[in-house]
């Protein structure tokens, strides 16, 4: 017992214990999540675990940029906390590469090139890219401007060279910024050249946004492809389907086509018997559904078909006895479903994607006129999705429109679903500010 004087001294307490690393490395990885950023394959829309998706077509590049820097942020503030933490975070931080500016391309080239050449032991940082996104925008310095075309191809192969495990390639970049406000320009033949020899083997997806203006050239891609033989899905341009001189993609989920010839045979056999998902695209010429009903004959797990406005009618008849369960239409205006475009019997599942994201109450009453015919034909269908979130917000608001539409489509066994695959329900004319809901 100690004496009254005596300084009292606390008991000590004992500090937890620090998390194993790989704790420390599941806590990082899931504080930096993007989900779907490293997805190899295009999910189809009308999956039940796809979330807020259009398959192929998606309305929210702009949100997933923003996803991805948001994430790398985080990621750089980890390497900075302290040794152990910047050992842990950098293959996360270098997993995925976002080049915003051209100026970057510099420095991260010298990076990824000074990692190479590190001592014994060490992992080159370039080893542990899976994703690389170019996307160039419009230049806020004068330093951006003072790059060219040849400096931007000379540090792109740079850094391409060095990433020898890359999965995914998505371009969003527009060489407008760099060509002083000149049209857009084709990737340079030795980019594609450099993928080849350097990613072939691992490449497993290519990404273009609708307007990059960074596009490989028809001849420069077909090339880059036959060195690609694990390829799953190619999505922002178009193949030119050769069928005499076809591209081998065993592997391949999705790809979208460009269909310019005619009456030629089938190649045999298949030159990608594993396709499931598909686009096509065509100029507006009735002349070219034998060369698309070979195609399409080419294929024994087709699921689902999408259709743009380039041909939309054309393609519509040439693929109206084919055995297709999923059918997506991406046109640009709700004005653009016309009285001829006939939906398939077999369909049961259509997906609607509409650039338009307001539109008068006559255009939305075109659209359901429109379904209103071509349901008749259809007998199989069950499902009508809306493909874009922002368009079908405004759909709502027309509540008159959207519950006559919701009540013969009741009656005829169809329901209409938001990209979620959530039930769309009557719109109560109390609100204000109407939202779809299930």
């Amino acid at each position: 017992m100690s004496s009254q004087g005596e300084s009292h001294k606390p008991e000590p307490v004992a500090r937890p214990c620090g998390f194993p690393p790989e704790i420390w490395l599941r806590i990082f990885e899931l504080a930096t999540d993007t989900p779907n950023l490293y997805c190899r394959d295009i999910r189809d829309p009308f999956d039940g675990r796809a979330g807020e998706t259009g398959g192929a077509i998606s309305f929210y590049r702009r949100e997933e940029r923003s996803t991805i820097r948001a994430a790398l942020v985080t990621k750089r503030h980890l390497v900075r906390v302290c040794r152990q933490w910047c050992n842990l975070a950098t293959p996360l931080l270098y997993r995925g590469l976002y080049i915003g500016r051209v100026r970057r391309l510099i420095s991260l080239g010298n990076t990824l090139q000074e990692s190479q050449t590190g001592g014994e032991g060490s992992i080159p940082l370039g080893s542990h890219v899976l994703r690389l996104d170019i996307a160039f925008g419009s230049p806020s310095e004068e330093g951006d401007l003072q790059i060219t075309i040849t400096d931007v191809e000379d540090h792109l192969c740079r850094i391409i060279s060095c990433l020898s495990r890359l999965e995914i390639l998505a371009v969003s970049a527009s060489w407008r910024s760099i060509s002083r406000g000149r049209p857009p320009v084709w990737m340079p033949t030795r980019v594609a050249a450099c993928l080849g020899s350097t990613c072939g083997t691992s490449l497993r997806r290519l990404q273009w946004t609708r307007n990059s203006g960074l596009l490989f050239k028809p001849g420069d891609l077909h090339d880059l492809l036959r060195h690609i033989p694990n390829l799953r899905s190619v999505t922002g341009t178009e193949i030119s389907y050769f069928p005499t001189n076809p591209i081998q993609l065993p592997n391949a989920d999705y790809i979208g086509f460009l269909i310019q010839i005619a009456s030629i045979p089938a190649p045999a056999p298949s030159p990608f018997p594993n396709i499931r998902h598909m686009l096509l695209k065509t100029a507006f010429l009735s002349s070219l559904i034998p060369s698309v009903t070979s195609l399409l004959g080419l294929t024994s797990h087709l699921k689902t078909v999408y259709l743009t406005s380039r041909g939309a009618e054309a393609l519509l008849q040439s693929i109206r006895d084919a055995q297709i369960p999923h059918l997506v239409l991406h046109l640009n205006k709700w004005t653009s479903f016309r009285g001829r475009m006939r939906i398939p019997a077999c369909v049961t599942h259509l997906g609607v994607a509409v650039d338009q994201l307001q539109a008068k109450d006559e255009d939305y009453g075109h659209f359901f006129d429109w379904l209103d015919m071509a349901a008749e034909h259809a007998s199989a269908l069950r499902f009508v999705r809306l493909l874009n979130p922002r368009g079908a917000l405004d759909l709502a608001k027309h509540v008159n429109r959207l519950n006559r539409a919701l009540a013969w489509l009741g009656e005829r066994n169809i329901r209409l679903e938001d990209v979620r695959g959530l039930a769309i329900r009557p719109v109560s004319r109390r609100r204000l500010s109407p939202q779809l809901r299930s």
